[in-house]
């Protein structure tokens, strides 16, 4: 009958220290979060963050990209200045574009005129050297027959479900923000 004990015995200090090796292994508390960190889901067309430039912030930012290329507010207008080479002569431009948000908060540019030093040349050829020589994103498209620039900024890529957009455009700033991917058309 001693065995028998022994047998028992041994079995329940087995169990006792498999049982305590995987209390110690194994993670305490549950597993979903508490309360304060559940957050709702986002809902479809939900603002993130927003955030806010000024026309001075973009040049700062453009004179790292392109020697000698600024933008410039002037009433409802933005004037592009830069040097850009036509027929292997460099020359001093003056774009004049007029920004409208579209609904989908991307940023139309209407040319509106062009001073190109002496020359005139019509605001279609211009937009076509330009689109030929400048190195620019791919979410920016340039149209001269129609004399457009669009820049799409839906298109910049932010991260998974979400998207940029326009919200504000004024004569000091433009605002962005960053919105819950939806539909954005």
């Amino acid at each position: 009958m001693n065995w028998k004990w022994a047998f028992f015995i041994l079995l329940a200090i087995n169990v006792i220290i498999a049982g305590s090796f995987w209390l110690l292994l194994s993670p305490i508390g549950s597993d979903s979060p508490s309360p304060s960190e559940i957050q709702e889901a986002p809902e479809e067309g939900e603002v993130f963050f927003s955030a806010e430039t000024s026309i001075d912030q973009i040049n700062t930012y453009l004179s790292t990209e392109n020697d000698g290329f600024r933008i410039q507010k002037e009433g409802d207008e933005f004037v592009f200045t830069g040097t850009f080479e036509f027929f292997g002569v460099n020359f001093d431009v003056d774009l004049y574009l007029l920004p409208m948000v579209t609904d989908s908060g991307n940023l139309r540019l209407e040319e509106n005129g062009v001073a190109i030093g002496a020359l005139e040349l019509p605001g279609s050829t211009v937009l076509e050297v330009i689109r030929q020589q400048a190195d620019m994103p791919e979410w920016v498209h340039i149209y001269p027959d129609e004399g457009v620039i669009d820049v799409d900024i839906n298109d910049i890529d932010i991260g998974d479900e979400l998207y940029l957009r326009i919200g504000s455009l004024d004569t000091e700033t433009i605002t962005f923000e960053g919105v819950h991917e939806g539909d954005i058309s």
